[in-house]
C-alpha cells in the first residue's frame, strides 16, 4: 500500500507542478500579447510544425541511441526508450529551471537503471562538448557566409574588451582551482576528487570508445534535425 501511494505521488506531484508552471506563465502575458498568440496560431501554417516535429522527434531519438555509446563503453546498458524519456524530462526541466536538464537526464538513469550520477553526468558532459562544437562550426559558418550582415551588430553589441578580461580571469580562476586540487588534503577536496574521478571517466567515455564513428553519425543526424526544424518553422 505505502509502495503504491508512493508511486501515485511520484507521478501526480510533477503533473500538478507543470500545471502551475503553465498556469503561472500563462497570467503573465497581458491580453493583447493573447489575442496576438491566438493570432499566430491561426494564421500558422501547420504542415511546416508537423514536418519539423518530426525531425526534432528524429533528433531526439539520435541523441538517445547516440547516448547508449558512451555508457555501453562504461558498462551500462540502459535501453533506448529509457535515454529517449530522459532527454525530453531534461528539456522540460530545462523550461523551469535553466540548465537543469542535464542534471536530471542523470538522475533519471539513476534513478530506473541504477548508474551512478556521477558517470552518466560525465557523459552528458562529453557530450555537450561535442555539440559545443557543432554549435561553432555553424556559428563560424554563418559568421563567413553572413559577414556583411553581421558585421555592424557585431562591432556594436559584442564587448571585446570586457570578453578578453573574462576569459583572462577565468583562466586564472582554472589555474587556481587545478593548483588546490592537486596539492590541498583537505577532506572535503578530497571527497570532491573522489566524485570528479567517475565524472572524468565519463567525460573520457566518447574518447576512448571504440563506436567513434557511430557516434559521429548519430552526432550529424542530431544537427540536421536541429536544422532542418529551425530552417522549415521559418519556411513561409
Amino acid at each position: 500500500m505505502k509502495t503504491t501511494v508512493n508511486k501515485i505521488i511520484s507521478i501526480l506531484l510533477p503533473l500538478a507542478l507543470g500545471v502551475f508552471l503553465v498556469y503561472y506563465a500563462f497570467n503573465q502575458f497581458t491580453k493583447e500579447q493573447i489575442e496576438e498568440m491566438v493570432m499566430h496560431f491561426k494564421d500558422a501554417d501547420y504542415r511546416y510544425i508537423i514536418i519539423a516535429s518530426i525531425f526534432s522527434v528524429i533528433s531526439l531519438w539520435a541523441r538517445a541511441y547516440r547516448w547508449k555509446y558512451a555508457l555501453n563503453f562504461m558498462g551500462y546498458s540502459p535501453s533506448i526508450a529509457t535515454n529517449f524519456m530522459a532527454i525530453n524530462i531534461g528539456y522540460l526541466m530545462n523550461l523551469t529551471v535553466p540548465r537543469s536538464g542535464e542534471v536530471s537526464r542523470a538522475l533519471v538513469l539513476q534513478k530506473y537503471q541504477q548508474i551512478p550520477f556521477d558517470k552518466s553526468f560525465g557523459s552528458i558532459v562529453s557530450e555537450r562538448v561535442v555539440d559545443l562544437i557543432c554549435l561553432l562550426l555553424c556559428v563560424f559558418t554563418a559568421l563567413i557566409l553572413q559577414y556583411d550582415v553581421l558585421e555592424n551588430f557585431l562591432l556594436r553589441y559584442v564587448p571585446v574588451n570586457q570578453l578578453a578580461w573574462l576569459g583572462l580571469l577565468a583562466v586564472v580562476g582554472l589555474v587556481g582551482v587545478v593548483l588546490i586540487f592537486m596539492y590541498v588534503t583537505w577532506k572535503p577536496i578530497a571527497f570532491v576528487k573522489r566524485k570528479l574521478k567517475g565524472l572524468v571517466e565519463g567525460v573520457n567515455s566518447i574518447f576512448k570508445m571504440p563506436a567513434k564513428l557511430e557516434f559521429l553519425f548519430f552526432t550529424l543526424v542530431i544537427w540536421g534535425g536541429i536544422l532542418l526544424r529551425f530552417t522549415l518553422v521559418r519556411w513561409p
